[in-house]
């Protein structure tokens, strides 16, 4: 009889476990007696509570933002301004305004464009003794040309001891020589400067000065003086 029972238990169990199944998976619950299985009531196999749904309990929420974000909606760009950064430029001039200068010492042109100077002598106090005037020669060292047969042509008084003469065309000359003549003719009167050389004359000293020469100096080499500024 107790092998009976025994495997009259285990026919049971096997059925109730497969009930339990069958009705566990169309959502029933089992109602079964203790006295049928022999069990304890506590240890039922039946769970205490009906599985969760693996189903999310709500929609999931959408993984796209719900608004776009205004800052990023803005441009990153930085705002340009109205106003240029760049300094304004004066309409003046920053250059030194060179003046217009009626000096006749600076070089001009005539009217036929060639370039002409103004030249200035100032004689010493024994050159002019005697009424004496004062010339200027001019020559080229290869070309030859000159301006006139030695002892060259009169110069313009501009006082009594200051002489000028108009250069127009320097390029046609190397070398000068400013000499002493007759007040009635074009003649030596023994007196005469060293040979100057036009390349070395500054247009800001066309002065050429002998006055502090106070011995006189006759013939060769001639006398020797500097290039000044002239002032009228």
């Amino acid at each position: 009889m107790t092998e009976e029972n025994t495997i009259m238990k285990k026919t049971n169990l096997f059925l109730l476990l497969s009930s339990g199944a069958l009705l566990a998976s169309c959502g029933c619950s089992p109602q079964t007696s203790s006295a049928a299985t022999g069990l304890n009531p506590s240890s039922s196999s039946q769970p205490s509570s009906a599985p969760q749904s693996s189903a999310p309990s709500s929609a999931s929420q959408s993984s796209e933002p719900s608004s776009v974000s205004q800052s990023s909606a803005s441009s990153s760009e930085p705002e340009v301004s109205e106003f240029s950064s760049e300094p304004e430029v004066s309409e003046s001039s920053d250059e030194s305004e060179v003046s217009e200068s009626s000096d006749e010492s600076l070089a001009s042109e005539d009217s036929s464009g060639e370039q002409t100077f103004t030249l200035y002598f100032k004689t010493a106090s024994w050159w002019a003794e005697d009424n004496a005037r004062s010339g200027i020669y001019l020559w080229h060292d290869t070309e030859k040309t000159t301006n006139a047969q030695w002892p060259g042509e009169v110069m313009e008084s501009v006082s009594d001891s200051v002489w000028k003469f108009t250069l127009e065309d320097p390029s046609l000359y190397t070398n000068l020589i400013f000499t002493r003549l007759s007040p009635s003719d074009i003649s030596d009167w023994g007196a005469k400067t060293i040979n100057l050389a036009i390349a070395d004359i500054d247009l800001n000293n066309p002065l050429y000065d002998i006055s502090s020469q106070t011995t006189p100096i006759w013939g060769d080499p001639g006398v020797a003086g500097s290039w000044v500024a002239y002032n009228a």
